[in-house]
């Protein structure tokens, strides 16, 4: 017989909602019905209850705050437990939105033991910080009929298979996945546990009550298959976080943000992966979502490394309107690579050149940091030009090309600061070395013929000059 455990989550969205005040009471109520769907451990505490009606609610406690209820957003988080699970089990299925079911008999083999399987499944479920109320069952109807009845967090972890179906059987009714009218007909019978229909032969209970019914019945028992659509993980991460509160302030963004980039991070760790840009969708209430792209000149997995990057992004962003939520979606995954590096160097935890890049082009703007190409030119203007830089591979990669210049060449002294093009000398210089003559271009019909000097002026300050074939003379740099 098959084993399944039901991890039921009845208060999903509030648990993992970002208060800003830990003793801030904290409802969801139904948009439709406005009545309480969910509420943190502050409103229990203040004795409010499921099911009341908002102006109960408000009368009992005066600061409470009143979220509305998106079925929507609470599946989301559903798939992202499931992802945690899916590293420890293999048969995962979906009761959207709050209930995950776990096939248990086919993992026993691996973990050797009820025990050890439970507790991996233990230290995924630490990552949610959520209530989760857990039970087993012979099917996964009965395990989740066991675990939504639950008052407490208290596991009903057991393999005694005759415990667990009668436990299933004594349940009431008005806590089965039947229809109300359903409900109502049987309680006017005197049918108001699991075992009192069960007594009634298949064939006359779907004849009286419906055939919705009695399939339901013989799923919960085991009697005929229940199939189940298993979860499939999606390898892209994307993860939403909604704030209890309003921010107007974008460095405040960094608190809530660090949830997420930890749960990044351990999904990057899990796959064995890492990413090289993130994308934040800052959410406002009525308003189009602001989107903001975070890039790092190398893959990173460390949440303190991105969030280094977003504070710096934050640093300079100013909101047009308050943040209520924020998406954080990887781009640019690839597969973690060994670290390559002296295990005793003094450098272990130093900024990296790729970090340095990603810092400054945050900071200042990806057209304002610039790295140097080298050309196959001899005209000196020619030579090098400036180009967009996403790494320090970029700029090493000339290192190859450099080798290929003429040992001549890397005799030759060059200007630490080239102007673009050659400006007329205006003033009186010394010159103080031999001709250097260039002769080149006669290939795209744009020749030049110079006679390059090194050169000082009355101030001390040491030039690169030319002369031309009609004796005009030009500067085109300025040693340091």
């Amino acid at each position: 017989m098959s084993l399944w455990l039901y991890l039921h989550f009845p208060a999903l969205l509030c648990d993992l909602l970002d208060v800003q005040d830990p003793d801030q009471a904290v409802i969801m109520v139904s948009e439709q019905h406005h009545k309480i769907v969910q509420l943190n451990s502050v409103a229990l505490e203040k004795e409010l209850k499921i099911g009341m009606g908002l102006a109960t609610a408000a009368s009992l406690c005066h600061d409470i705050q009143v979220l509305i209820y998106d079925e929507e957003k609470e599946s989301k988080h559903l798939k992202r437990i499931a992802r945690w699970l899916y590293s420890v089990t293999a048969d995962i299925g979906l009761y959207p939105p709050n209930g995950i079911v776990l096939r248990v008999d086919s993992m026993l083999h691996l973990y050797s033991d009820l025990k050890h399987y439970w507790h991996a499944v233990q230290q995924q479920l630490a990552h949610c910080h959520a209530q989760v109320h857990s039970a087993m069952g012979v099917t996964p109807l009965a395990a989740r009929l066991l675990a939504r009845t639950q008052t407490q967090p208290r596991p009903q972890i057991s393999m005694d298979t005759k415990k667990l179906k009668q436990i299933a059987l004594s349940k009431s009714l008005s806590d089965a996945d039947i229809h109300a009218k359903t409900r109502f007909k049987l309680s006017r019978l005197g049918l108001n546990t699991v075992a009192d229909i069960a007594k009634i032969p298949r064939a006359e209970l779907a004849k009286r009550f419906g055939h919705e019914l009695a399939i339901y019945l013989q799923k919960l028992l085991g009697e005929i298959q229940d199939p189940i659509q298993f979860y499939i993980p999606n390898k892209q991460f994307q993860e939403y976080v909604e704030l209890a509160y309003e921010i107007s302030n974008s460095q405040y963004l960094i608190k809530p943000l660090q949830r997420l980039l930890l749960r990044l991070q351990y999904f990057l760790q899990q796959n064995n992966a890492r990413c090289s840009e993130i994308t934040l969708q800052l959410e406002h209430r009525e308003e189009k979502a602001t989107i903001e792209q975070i890039a790092s000149a190398e893959p990173i997995t460390l949440a303190e490394k991105w969030q280094s990057l977003c504070a710096i992004k934050f640093e300079n962003l100013k909101l047009k309107h308050p943040v209520i939520g924020i998406t954080l979606t990887a781009n640019k995954q690839s597969t973690q690579q060994s670290a390559r590096g002296d295990l005793f160097s003094k450098k272990q935890n130093a900024m990296s050149e790729n970090e340095l890049i990603s810092h400054l082009k945050i900071k200042l703007g990806d057209d304002r940091v610039l790295g140097i190409r080298l050309n196959n030119d001899e005209r000196p203007e020619r030579e090098f030009e400036y180009t967009k830089v996403s790494s320090n591979a970029d700029c090493m990669s000339q290192v190859k090309f450099e080798a290929t210049i003429s040992n001549k060449k890397h005799s030759l002294l060059r200007p630490s600061f080239m102007l673009p093009q050659p400006q007329p000398l205006q003033e009186a210089v010394a010159l103080h070395s031999p001709v250097e003559r260039i002769v080149t271009g006669w290939w795209d019909n744009q020749p030049i013929q110079r006679d390059y000097f090194i050169a000082r002026n009355e101030s001390g300050q040491w030039l690169w000059v030319f002369k031309t074939p009609d004796k005009q003379w030009f500067v085109h740099g300025w040693f340091s």
